[in-house]
Parts: C-alpha cells; sequence; structure tokens
C-alpha cells in the first residue's frame, strides 16, 4: 500500500512540476557596459538621468495633501464655444460631440475653477502656422469640404468617423490656435503650465488627410510653433491617447527637435493599426517616436505608470526637454465605449504630476479623445488638479498584467540603440526589481506551489513537494494579507488566463488522484483484494495528459 500511495504522489508531484513550468519566469537581462562618451539621442550623461528619474519617481509619491496658498500654482486653461459649433446633424449621433467639452467647462464651473484659472484669449490658427504640419491643399479642403458637400448633395459619410457641418472649418481653426497660444503664453512670466479644453482633436491628423475625428495637428502644430520660434530647442509629446497618434508621428517622424512618444491599445485591428514599437522614426527622427503599445484589454494606472517610470521618464530626463506637451486623451479611462482600458481619474493626476518635474514645469495639455462625458469632466479635472499641485493622487495598489512587462522590454531593447540609459546596469537592476515588485516575485508563493502543499496535506503525504519544487524560484502574482476582497477579486482577473485554466484542471486532478487513493486506502483497512491498479493508473494517466 505504501507504495502504490508514494508512486501515486510522485506522479502527482511531477505533474504539477510541469504546471510551474506555465507560469511567468523571470527573465534574465543582459547587462551591457555602457560608452560613456557616446550620448546618442541623450542631452544628458546616465549618470543625470539616473538621478533625475529617482527624484521624479519620489516626488510623484509624496504630493502633499493639503498644499499651502503661496505653492499653488496658476494655470491657464483656453477655449472658445464656437468650437461647439462643429456638430453633427444629431446631436448624439457621433462619439465625437460638442458635450465632450461643454462636460468639462461645466465641471470646471461646479468645483469652482472656472474663475481662478487664468483665461487665455482664443484665436484661431493662421495660415501659416496651419502650414508647419499641413500643405495648402489639404488646409484649403477642410475649409471648403462643406460648401462642397452642399452643393453636392452628400453628407460627406463616405467615411463614417468624419462628419462636415457650416462650423467645422472655424472650429478646427480655433482648436489649433487655442493651442498654440497657450502653449506660446507658457513662456510668459505669469505661468507655465496650461490646458486646452479644444475640439475638435487632432493627433490622428495626417500632413494631407484629415481622419480619426481630427481635422489638424493641433499639438504637432503646437510644438513645431515653439521650436520655429526660438522659444524651445527639445520638446516632449506624451500622447496617453487610447489610439495611437498616427497623424502627429507622420508628421514628426524626421524631426529630432521634437519628440514623440505614446501609449496606446495596440493589434487585433484597434483604430487606426499603427504604433508599433519598431516604428522609431526615419533619418535624423530615429530613436525619437516611441511607441509603448498595450496589446492586452484592459489595462490599468499600475501598467501605463510602469511604462512611465521604465520608459518615458528615463528617455525623457534623457531628452532634457525646454517644454512638454501632452495630447491628452481620455478614451483610455475606464468605461469608455471605444478604449477598453481601465484608467482611474487619478491615474491622469499622477501622469501629469510626473511630466511636471521634466522642463522646470512647463506643462500644456490638449484634450484630444474620450467620450465618455462623465470621464472627460472627472480626468480633466483631475489634470488640471495636478498641474495646480492641490492634492494627492492615489495609485491602487493592483498587480501589473502579464503583458505589460514584455511589452516595456521590448520597447527597451528597441530604443537601447538610440538611449544609453537603457545600457545601464544601475537601470537595468532598477527594472528588474520593479518588476519583481509590481509581478508579486518577492517572498511569495506560487499558485501551483500552494496547491501542492494543500493537497501535501490533503493526502497526508509530508513529502509530496520534491526538493526541486520546493526550491523553484518560479513565482506567480498572489494576493497580499492586507488586501480587501474587492481587490483580491479585482487582482483575480489580472492573472494569466492559461495559468489559471491550467491549475484548475490541476485542482480537479488532484481531487482524483485523491479519491483514488482514498479507496485504495479504505478497501485495504476493510481487508479488501488490492485493485489491479487500474483506477490509480487511470487517474495518473489523465493527470499526464492534462500537462502535455
Amino acid at each position: 500500500m505504501e507504495g502504490r500511495e508514494n508512486e501515486a504522489a510522485e506522479e502527482l508531484a511531477e505533474a504539477l512540476e510541469r504546471t510551474l513550468k506555465v507560469e511567468q519566469e523571470v527573465k534574465e537581462v543582459t547587462e551591457e557596459e555602457v560608452e560613456v562618451e557616446w550620448l546618442g539621442n541623450a542631452n544628458l550623461p546616465t549618470e543625470q538621468v539616473l538621478q533625475k528619474l529617482a527624484d521624479t519617481c519620489r516626488h510623484a509619491t509624496q504630493v502633499p495633501d493639503q498644499v499651502r496658498d503661496e505653492a499653488r500654482r496658476d494655470v491657464m486653461v483656453a477655449w472658445d464655444e464656437r468650437m461647439l459649433e462643429h456638430k453633427p446633424e444629431k446631436a448624439d449621433d457621433h462619439f465625437e460631440r460638442p458635450a465632450r467639452v461643454s462636460s468639462i467647462l461645466e465641471r470646471l464651473e461646479t468645483v469652482g475653477l472656472s474663475e481662478t484659472l487664468l483665461r487665455v484669449p482664443s484665436r484661431a490658427a493662421t495660415d501659416e502656422e496651419l502650414r508647419l504640419c499641413h500643405d495648402e491643399e489639404h488646409i484649403k479642403k477642410v475649409e471648403e469640404s462643406f460648401a462642397l458637400l452642399q452643393a453636392e448633395g452628400s453628407d460627406g459619410e463616405e467615411d463614417p468617423d468624419m462628419y462636415w457641418s457650416q462650423g467645422t472649418a472655424l472650429a478646427a481653426r480655433l482648436a489649433a490656435g487655442c493651442m498654440v497660444e497657450v502653449t506660446k503664453q507658457s513662456f510668459n512670466d505669469e505661468s507655465n503650465r496650461g490646458f486646452a479644453v479644444v475640439r475638435p482633436p487632432g493627433h490622428h491628423a495626417c500632413q494631407c488627410k484629415a481622419m480619426g475625428f481630427c481635422f489638424y495637428n493641433n499639438v504637432a502644430i503646437a510644438a513645431r510653433d515653439a521650436v520655429e520660434n526660438g522659444l524651445a530647442e527639445r520638446v516632449v509629446i506624451l500622447d496617453w491617447d487610447v489610439h495611437h497618434g498616427n497623424g502627429t508621428q507622420d508628421i514628426l517622424q524626421e524631426d529630432p527637435s521634437i519628440l514623440y512618444i505614446s501609449l496606446h491599445r495596440y493589434g487585433n485591428g484597434f483604430y487606426p493599426g499603427t504604433g508599433d514599437v519598431t516604428e522609431v522614426g526615419t533619418g535624423d527622427g530615429r530613436g525619437f517616436s516611441v511607441n509603448i503599445p498595450f496589446e492586452e484589454i484592459g489595462s490599468k494606472g499600475v501598467d501605463y505608470i510602469a511604462a512611465m517610470r521604465l520608459v518615458v521618464l528615463p528617455i525623457c530626463h534623457s531628452f532634457n526637454p525646454d517644454l512638454v506637451l501632452i495630447s491628452s486623451g481620455f478614451d483610455a479611462a475606464k468605461g469608455d465605449p471605444l478604449g477598453g482600458m481601465e484608467l482611474r481619474p487619478d491615474d491622469y493626476g499622477i501622469m501629469t504630476h510626473m511630466m511636471t518635474e521634466l522642463a522646470g514645469g512647463r506643462v500644456v495639455v490638449a484634450l484630444e479623445g474620450g467620450y465618455s462625458l462623465e470621464n472627460c469632466a472627472n480626468c480633466s479635472h483631475a489634470v488640471i488638479q495636478s498641474l495646480l499641485g492641490e492634492r494627492t493622487f492615489k495609485l491602487r495598489p493592483v498587480s501589473l498584467r502579464p503583458g505589460t512587462e514584455p511589452t516595456i522590454r521590448k520597447v527597451i531593447k528597441q530604443h537601447s540603440e538610440f538611449w544609453p540609459i537603457f545600457k545601464s546596469k544601475e537601470f537595468l537592476l532598477m527594472m528588474k526589481n520593479y518588476f519583481d515588485e509590481g509581478l508579486g516575485r518577492k517572498n511569495r508563493k506560487s499558485m501551483a506551489q500552494q496547491l501542492l502543499e494543500e493537497y501535501s496535506s490533503a493526502f497526508g503525504q509530508d513529502n509530496l513537494l520534491s526538493r526541486r519544487t520546493r526550491q523553484s524560484p518560479v513565482t506567480t502574482r498572489t494576493f497580499p494579507a492586507e488586501k480587501t476582497k474587492a481587490d483580491r477579486i479585482e487582482s483575480g482577473e489580472d492573472l494569466d488566463q492559461r495559468l489559471e485554466a491550467t491549475l484548475q484542471e490541476t485542482a480537479a486532478h488532484l481531487r482524483d488522484v485523491a479519491s483514488s487513493i482514498n479507496a485504495l486506502r479504505e478497501s485495504l483497512e476493510n481487508g479488501e483484494e488490492e485493485p489491479t491498479g487500474d483506477t490509480t493508473a487511470a487517474s495518473s494517466e489523465s493527470t499526464d495528459t492534462a500537462f502535455s
């Protein structure tokens, strides 16, 4: 009897050891020596970048709960009611509708910010400003399309993303002009931070094409204008709209004075289909287009913050910009009808605060996408509060999604050619520690190890775990004891589906083996003849099949 039980227990242990291989393993990082004399695209040496990165991450977690009146930052804001005249034939017939801006303005009024923010006079962009990013033919088409469509009796719906109304051309010019003006004003002595509450959005607009609800590329125009007029030598554009800013990348991909970084959802046909990690810019602009493509839906703030800390901030500090512009779409927020992600208003506040550590705090934000009116209001409010420096933002302590680490590692590998910070031993160690923390690898048992121990006890077998399994360094994310039931449920949803399915099968087979052993033990205790082994063999066979 003892031999049969030991044999079944060993088969079970071997099966579970194979389960451990399914779990995510800590990858070894190749640490290459940094050539000190080579700075690549960086303007600052690695040592200074590491120090600035450490300071930024520390400051981002130490925003005071209450800010003294004298410490409060003045923030500019620009909008124009005429932008509401770009509207679909029926008010709710389109995601990009006037109510998006109205919801933000109403929130600012409700919380008493309308009178305290510095209102920048709105204006339309000039032809000269538009030509910084668009050709003459495109500008003419935007100006004349509505009249042409009216004359042709067409509604312009050959592209379902785009619609044209009598107020479209002016609204598009106002959106670009407001962003340019707030950016210019950020270099005066009154305030160096601002928010352009504008529509239509702009980051899909290419040099010669309107697409994705966008007509003129508001942020790219503002960036080019700042450089052309000598206000800034180096500009960073951070785009956290859930859709890749293909237009911004297309316009700026050869320009080394403007660094474009995009965090976006990617793959499985998600619009617009661009933004792969391999798209790094062309010519002199190689390395100045940085794409962080999240291929999993449901990414949360912790995933975006990981990308901020490990990719965005190291590159930005290396670049050492004079100006930061943010293409701020809120369609990655939880509940957006198009995005499929799960960011919260506080997450946008945290990311904004991180960016204020750059360029002496000179940060200008432009509204891009975001199609839940509640999210537009809540997230815009959080961003403005962050620019004001008036509150603390909380990062929800949930585990990173399984795809976050490989995505970030791909980006870092792709851009190590251009940014020497990514070859620094100190950075590589910091990254490893960050993922160990974020994926719960430190001092936690894996699910498979927990199952082994649980069923070892059920079988009365202290030696069910083999020495090799007990010493396995491979672990996976589990739930810290202090988490609430709601957090445990949410974290559980983040576990890798393949691992979860495999472990469920493992549990079922463990129960089968336990039943067989107990039946064998009971029959022998009752003096019955020992079974031929068919039952145990069948259980063992099914266990092996599950892990083949």
